[in-house]
């Protein structure tokens, strides 16, 4: 025991030695000043007890403590004597000095000594449990201060006054307000009642603090964060069809639980991204529902998965509620699909069960086609609604082999477009199209035809690069009549099979109105209306025979002009019908409208266009066959549609010496069925 003491007592010295070389006091060891200083505390009664031994002169008894700052602050000092080396000191003499642990030291002269014991009026808070309870919602939280260790002191002394306090976090620690009056605190729980309403507090993260206070002195035990929100049972979006043509849907708030009253209640959307971008003022029905419509304009017309909530607003502050629900404003479908068909050359793509707010006004395909190491926009094609298949269809022509990409595009109620889906499909040579030349049979014979895009080209003026006939240019052509079915056709050579297989062109022609005769043209008389059978050439009599107006004789005798003729053989002529004048305007609508049927008294008639083609183009010489033929098999260019016109015309609408304004006039009046522009461009046939 004895060496305990002895160690006990010689800490002490070194303790005060190093406080006294810190702060300048001579510090000495209790054995060179004969000097001991014992030191008690009694927490219970916030007392201080002191003895100090071997104290034979007058000393001041110092009780310090060091500051958050660092500084040696004296809290109570005292003279004492021998005769009073032994008393005491409370927390009434320490004051506004309370509630620290303190250094007491006796000075006596210029020495000192340090107390083998500090005097302990320190706040334990680990003795104690502070606790705000109750939900977030509740309009009434219960605070308590509970004792864990009651054998302990938690506050030392027999004058603690205890008080709660509450403040809102963003507001800040100085705006506390105290709940109730302070209470003693005797080492027992203490409890308070926090009422939300009766106090006005808002929505938001509070702080509640203990404070425990001994005289003018008060300091903190404890502080607990706690939450004053609301509640939202139910986020509820709705849509239908009266909804959906107005590009909009409804939000349904239900079954709110708020501790604060609620002036108004708001829905709120949030994008993807959590940012709000409507907000939006609901109201109330007579179930206790809050509802708000909102429409695609309120969301910048921007399609996209938004996050519904509700904000609850109490006239101080407001509360976004956790509580949420999704709503989908995008394009959706349910079924997509490319055919490819072989025999079409053609891709069928389907768009089944879209959907897009509002209803989609159109649909439209973008076909890219993939070249020079990217897909390139080759065409938009306008889909059609098919409503038994509810489906958006078109279908398009695969223009070449190889990879395409097709985006299918809705145009939105609000006019933006919106990309529904995108695929990749690959086109194999026998699905594309038919472009350039291909050698394919009609009729049991091989010919050499020309496509564009899948479609048999039936004038290859143009693609062959024909020039007109002169004396510098010679086009011989195999001129072909099928007598049976009115077609001509004109064949040019083709240098790989040395044969004329290429059809250049079709006409629709009137042949002779005899034609249950089969004879040839040795046969032919002024009196015969017949063509005849036999292989020719454009003049068989060797003679450059071509006319631009060619006056003939009918069978009755009478005179009649035919325009672009070129002589075959005989009294036969590749010709326009016969006018009973030199004018382009002496024509017979009923001798016009025969053309394609047996009508002649020998000759070929053709439109005024045609029979230029064959006068322009198909030199002397050029081999001319007229055959029985069959009408069901016209040619391996068909037979072309010829145009009809009313009683009241009286010129061929195919002549360029008959102006493009009064052709467009009996066009759109349905006097003609077609014509012929001056550039040669087709219309109506």
């Amino acid at each position: 025991m004895k060496r305990v003491f002895q160690s006990i007592f010689g800490l002490v010295a070194v303790i005060s030695v190093l406080l006294a070389v810190a702060f300048g006091v001579n510090v000495v060891k209790a054995q060179e000043t004969g000097l001991q200083l014992l030191i008690t505390t009694d927490r219970q009664k916030g007392i201080c007890n002191y003895q100090v031994n071997g104290l034979n002169e007058e000393a001041t008894l110092q009780a310090t403590y060091i500051n958050t700052s660092g500084v040696e602050v004296v809290a109570m000092e005292k003279k004492i004597s021998p005769e009073g080396a032994v008393g005491s000191f409370s927390m009434d003499d320490i004051d506004s000095f309370v509630y620290h642990q303190y250094t007491v030291k006796c000075i006596a002269g210029d020495k000192t000594v340090v107390g083998d014991h500090t005097c302990d009026f320190s706040i334990k808070s680990q003795l104690l449990d502070f606790k705000v309870s109750g939900a977030t919602t509740s309009k009434n939280r219960s605070a308590t201060l509970t004792v864990t260790k009651g054998n302990e002191v938690a506050f030392p002394g027999e004058k603690n006054k205890v008080s709660l306090y509450v403040w809102k976090n963003s507001n800040g620690e100085k705006t506390a307000n105290m709940i109730s009056d302070e209470k003693t605190f005797k080492n027992a729980d203490l409890s308070w009642s926090i009422d939300i309403q009766n106090d006005k507090l808002s929505f938001g993260e509070y702080y509640a603090k203990v404070m425990v206070g001994y005289g003018e002195m008060r300091a903190l035990v404890s502080k607990q964060l706690f939450n004053v929100d609301a509640k939202v049972g139910t986020v509820k979006v709705v849509k239908n069809s009266t909804l959906e043509k107005k590009a909009s849907f409804s939000v349904k708030v239900s079954d709110i639980t708020s501790p604060c009253n609620i002036q108004k209640v708001m829905v709120c959307i949030f994008d993807k991204n959590g940012k709000e971008v409507c907000e939006k003022k609901t109201t109330k029905n007579s179930s206790g529902v809050y509802s708000a419509t909102v429409a695609m304009s309120d969301l910048s017309n921007v399609l996209g998965n938004y996050t519904v909530k509700a904000k609850i607003v109490n006239g101080v502050n407001e509360v976004l509620a956790k509580t949420s629900a999704k709503v989908t404003q995008t394009v959706s479908y349910t079924k997509y699909a490319v055919t490819k068909s072989k025999k079409t050359r053609k891709s069928t793509f389907t768009l089944k069960g879209l959907y897009v707010p509002g209803n989609a006004k159109a649909v439209k395909y973008f076909v890219y086609y993939y070249k020079d190491g990217s897909f390139q926009l080759q065409n938009k094609a306008k889909a059609k609604y098919n409503s038994k298949k509810k489906a958006y269809i078109v279908s398009q022509l695969n223009r070449y082999p190889g990879k395409y990409k097709i985006d299918a595009y809705v145009t939105t109620k609000w006019g933006t477009q919106e990309l529904v889906v995108s695929t990749k499909v690959k086109v194999t040579k026998d699905e594309a199209a038919k472009n350039g030349w291909y050698y394919e049979k009609y009729n049991g014979k091989k010919y050499k035809f020309y496509y564009i895009d899948n479609v048999k080209q039936t004038d290859l003026t143009d693609i062959l690069g024909l020039q007109e006939s002169s004396a510098t240019n010679v086009n011989k052509f195999y001129i072909e009549l099928n007598r049976a079915a009115c077609t001509l056709t004109v064949y040019a050579y083709d240098s790989k099979t040395e044969k004329y297989i290429i059809p250049v062109k079709a006409f629709a022609v009137s042949v002779g109105r005899d034609t249950w005769t089969n004879k040839g043209a040795g046969d032919l008389n002024e009196d015969t209306s017949y063509t005849p059978i036999g292989s020719f050439s454009i003049c068989s009599n060797g003679a450059g025979v071509k006319y631009t107006m060619k006056q003939m004789l009918e069978p009755d005798g009478s005179i009649c002009y035919a325009r672009w003729a070129s002589h075959v053989v005989g009294n036969v002529y590749f010709h326009s019908i016969a006018v009973s004048a030199d004018s382009h305007y002496a024509l017979r609508a009923s001798d016009y409208n025969k053309l394609g049927s047996p009508a002649s008294a020998g000759c070929v008639r053709m439109m005024v266009a045609d029979a230029k083609w064959i006068y322009d183009y198909a030199s002397v010489g050029s081999s001319v066959k007229f055959t029985v033929g069959n009408s069901s098999k016209p040619g391996p260019l068909g037979k072309p549609k010829t145009i009809k016109i009313a009683g009241s015309i009286n010129y061929d609408p195919t002549d360029p010496g008959v102006p493009n304004k009064r052709k467009i006039k009996d066009y759109k009046a349905g006097l003609i069925s077609g014509y012929m522009t001056k550039s040669g461009k087709k219309v109506g046939y």
